[in-house]
C-alpha cells in the first residue's frame, strides 16, 4: 500500500505557487482563495482541528491525482506525478522541519498547568511551531509535562519541554513523554553540552533507556492512500521510534552563563546538539549588566555583544539560534536578523498584559 504523506506544514505550503483554497473544516466550503496562472492546479488546506493539517492537490483536467507530501520542498513546482515518501518521525515534528527551511520558528512559552490552555494557544494562530512546556520556572510537575505533550501534539504543534536541569532522568523523562525536543537551561561549559546529546539520545550516539510507549502517539502523521481514496493514521511503532529518535528530536541548551558564553564556539561544535537558545535574563545577570526594564533599549552593551557571539557560533556550525522575546515586536525583529528559534508570548505575561489593557480600555485609562 502505497501511502502519501498529507501532514505538511500550511504555512510552508503557502509559498508554493499554487491557487490555494483554506476549509474552515474538511466539509466546508472554501473560504479563501489565491488565485494563481503559473499552475494548473487547486491547492486544499485543511487547517489545524486537533489533528495535523491536510493538503492535496488537485488538477482540474483529471481529478485528484496529485497529492502534496512533507518531503516536497514547498519553494518547488508542483508537478502532476504523485510525491511518495516515507512517513518517519520527522513528519511530525513542525519545529525541526520549520528550522530547516530556513524559515523562523515561532512559539508559545507555557507556565502554568491544565491541559486547555496549550489547547487555546497552539489553535490561536497557524504560526505557531512549538510550544515551550517549562518545568525549570514554571507551575508545572511531570503530570502537567506529560498531559501538555499530548495536548500540544495533538494540535500539530511541536511540545519542547524546559527540563528543570541537565540531569539524565529529567531528560529522560521529557522525551519518553513523547516531547519533539528539549531545552536545557543553565549548562556552564561544553562538557555540559556532551552529557545533555549523551542523555537525550539511544546508543551508539548515547545513553538513553528505551521506552516508547507514551512518546509514539505523539508523533502521528496522516496519509493518504491512493489505491482506496482513504486517509489513515500512522504512529511509529517502538522500533521505528528506537531507530529514528536521534535524527527526529530538536535538541537545545541555553546559552546563560558565563561559562558557557566563552565556551560558546565549542558548544556550537557539538555534533548532536541543533539549537543555541539564548535566555537574554539570566545572560544579563551572569556577565553582570541585568536588564532594567521592558525592550532591547535596556539591554547594555555587553549583553548585545554576547548575543550576537552567540549568533555568529551558531551560524558558523550550522546551529540554529533561538531567543526568548517578549512581544511579538521583539520576536519578528530577531527573526528578521536570522535567529530561528523564537519565542513570542508567555502564558503568564500575555494574560496579564490582555487583562490589563482590556481594563484599561474599559476604564478610560491609556
Amino acid at each position: 500500500m502505497a501511502f502519501v504523506d498529507l501532514s505538511v506544514d500550511y504555512r510552508l505550503a503557502t509559498s508554493s505557487r499554487v491557487a490555494l483554497h483554506r476549509l474552515r473544516d474538511p466539509m466546508s466550503c472554501p473560504v479563501q482563495q489565491r488565485a494563481s496562472s503559473q499552475v494548473p492546479f487547486t491547492f486544499l488546506a485543511f487547517p489545524k482541528t486537533g489533528t495535523l493539517p491536510m493538503y492535496q492537490i488537485r488538477n482540474p483536467a483529471s481529478g485528484p491525482t496529485s497529492f502534496l507530501p512533507k518531503c516536497l520542498n514547498p519553494l518547488s513546482q508542483p508537478t502532476e506525478q504523485p510525491h511518495c515518501c516515507a512517513i518517519t518521525m520527522q513528519s511530525a515534528n513542525h519545529l525541526q522541519k520549520t528550522l530547516k527551511s530556513n524559515t523562523p520558528a515561532f512559539g508559545a512559552w507555557q507556565m502554568l498547568p491544565g491541559p486547555t490552555l496549550p489547547r487555546t494557544i497552539c489553535r490561536a494562530s497557524p504560526s505557531i511551531s512549538w510550544l515551550l512546556i517549562d518545568l525549570e520556572h514554571g507551575n508545572l510537575h511531570d503530570d502537567n509535562m506529560h498531559e501538555l505533550v499530548a495536548a500540544a501534539a495533538s494540535c500539530g504543534v511541536s511540545p519542547v519541554v524546559r527540563v528543570a536541569d541537565a540531569q539524565h532522568w529529567m531528560i529522560k523523562r521529557a522525551l519518553d513523554a513523547g516531547a519533539h525536543g528539549i531545552l536545557v537551561p543553565m549548562i556552564e561549559s561544553v562538557d555540559d553540552a556532551r552529557r545533555v546529546v549523551e542523555c537525550a539520545k539511544f546508543p551508539p550516539n548515547g545513553k538513553r533507556g528505551f521506552e516508547s510507549l507514551l512518546a509514539v502517539d505523539k508523533f502521528r502523521s496522516h496519509v493518504y492512500d491512493p489505491p482506496t481514496g482513504g486517509v489513515s493514521v500512522h504512529e511509529p511503532t517502538g522500533a521505528e521510534y528506537l531507530a529514528q529518535a536521534n535524527d527526529a528530536l530538536v535538541i537545545g541548551v541555553q546559552i546563560e552563563t558565563r561559562g558557557a558564553l566563552e565556551d560558546v564556539e565549542a558548544i556550537a561544535a557539538v555534533n548532536g546538539i541543533d539549537v543555541l537558545f539564548i535566555g537574554p535574563f539570566d545572560l544579563a545577570v551572569n556577565i553582570g549588566f541585568p536588564i532594567t526594564g521592558p525592550g532591547e533599549e535596556n539591554y547594555a552593551p555587553e549583553l548585545r555583544d554576547a548575543i550576537q557571539r552567540v549568533y555568529e557560533a551558531g551560524r558558523r556550525y550550522g546551529k540554529a539560534v533561538g531567543i526568548y522575546c517578549e512581544t511579538g515586536a521583539q520576536a519578528r525583529s530577531y527573526a528578521r536578523r536570522g535567529f530561528g528559534m523564537v519565542s513570542v508570548v508567555t502564558d503568564l505575561v500575555g494574560l496579564g498584559m490582555l487583562v490589563k489593557r482590556e481594563f484599561g480600555v474599559a476604564a478610560g485609562v491609556e
